[in-house]
């Protein structure tokens, strides 16, 4: 029975590369996975526009190409602890890039993120995305906005996450075709002639950069995937339906698949319950008290932008930039108890707060979120059954900038 032609939702996989050079794409090896729970979207629609030439006529003519605007990615995923003391969680590039810097700091018993600062590059990243039958490789990926909701409730947002939302330079595809030829193709071919399930010529499923495999079109089963390190596609001709790519490894027959590589995943971690844990606050330079909260939820916003208007010879973006002050926004909710009318006047004075939020309460399963000075807005009071108080505030820096956020795995 041949292969289903209709794509799933579950076929779904992502991995995160950090770029040597921003705007290079990097591409994935199987621990590169990114611990997935939404779909992920990647989009870069190109520009098109009307023909402003006047002509006899009030019919829509065919509009004229233009360049493309900066993509947009945004998808949540497991913040899954590693389960051993001093070793990265799976997408800790991830982190780091919202946090602004290069690499997390890691020790022999912690893994730290801190906040990049004004002289910092932006870090940029690859992201190889398989859903369905297409993959996308996205490069000069830049992660604006991180956002860690922490729930103690039994629902699936109280295990560990993080939503990450950002831009990106560069996309470019591989879909899914059939390679033609009068037998097979030999060891050491390079130049492939793809054509459609109709028999189409089809080399406008793979954009040059991405990378692809060739299986058989009856089971599935790989066939080549030069080692397991995919083909790179370096040119794609639409008029003969060619795609060049390194020497085949194997012969490949006429009629098998040809779609986008992406390597076997490699997952890890564990997930954490975020009801584990106490959160802690006291007065900015006091000692920690434990709090019972609800909920809560830690907001990184960069303000980092792509500038898509240079005149560059160049149909993409390739610069990055911060645009603006970076924002750090804590909320929480609780019960609202007796004495707590405290946090109207402390909003009214700007009170500076010192708050903690961990998520699990076992070694090397487990991370926290300080924030040494924050200062809260007016509280909302709301509710049914109990009246609960509702806080949001603002963390901020202290003279020696950059640290109004940390956040720990230990």
């Amino acid at each position: 029975m041949a292969i289903d032609t209709i794509s799933t939702a579950k076929d779904e996989v992502l991995f995160v590369t950090a770029e040597a050079d921003f705007g290079t794409l990097e591409y994935p090896v199987a621990a590169d996975v990114v611990p997935l729970i939404t779909d992920a979207v990647f989009t870069q629609p190109k520009t098109f526009l009307s023909d402003p030439q006047k002509k006899m006529t009030i019919s829509e003519l065919p509009k004229l190409s233009l360049g493309f605007e900066p993509g947009q990615f945004s998808f949540t995923m497991f913040l899954k602890p590693s389960g051993a003391l001093g070793t990265p969680p799976k997408g800790s590039e991830i982190i780091a890039a919202g946090f602004g810097e290069a690499a997390a700091v890691v020790g022999s018993t912690s893994v730290i993120y801190n906040l990049g600062g004004i002289n910092d590059d932006v870090m940029g990243l690859s992201f190889t995305h398989r859903f369905g039958h297409m993959v996308t490789f996205n490069s000069g990926c830049i992660v604006d906005k991180l956002v860690f909701p922490v729930k103690a409730d039994e629902s699936q947002d109280a295990l560990g996450q993080v939503q990450v939302s950002g831009t990106f330079c560069k996309q470019v595809m591989a879909g899914y075709a059939y390679a033609f030829h009068a037998t097979e193709y030999p060891i050491g071919a390079t130049d492939i002639v793809v054509k459609s399930a109709g028999g189409v010529l089809d080399a406008r499923q793979f954009e040059v950069g991405c990378q692809v495999q060739f299986r058989n079109p009856t089971t599935g089963a790989v066939v080549d995937n030069n080692s397991g390190a995919g083909f790179t596609v370096s040119a794609s001709v639409l008029a003969t339906g060619t795609i060049t790519i390194p020497a085949l490894l194997v012969a490949v027959p006429t009629g098998s698949i040809v779609d986008g590589f992406v390597p076997t995943a490699s997952d890890g971690g564990s997930t954490v319950f975020g009801r584990l844990g106490s959160a802690q606050e006291c007065l900015a330079g006091g000692a920690l008290a434990d709090i019972l909260i609800f909920d809560s939820s830690v907001e990184i916003t960069n303000n980092f932008k792509l500038k898509a208007n240079e005149k560059t010879s160049n149909l993409y973006p390739i610069t990055a930039f911060r645009a603006g002050n970076r924002q750090v926004l804590y909320t929480c909710n609780k019960v609202f108890r007796k004495g707590e009318a405290l946090y109207y006047a402390e909003s009214k004075a700007q009170t500076q707060k010192h708050v903690s939020i961990p998520v699990g309460n076992v070694a090397a399963y487990r991370y926290t979120f300080d924030m040494p000075l924050v200062v809260y807005n007016d509280p909302v009071l709301s509710g049914g059954e109990e009246l609960g108080i509702g806080l949001t505030g603002t963390a901020i820096a202290s003279a020696a900038f950059d640290d109004e956020l940390t956040l720990t795995m230990i």
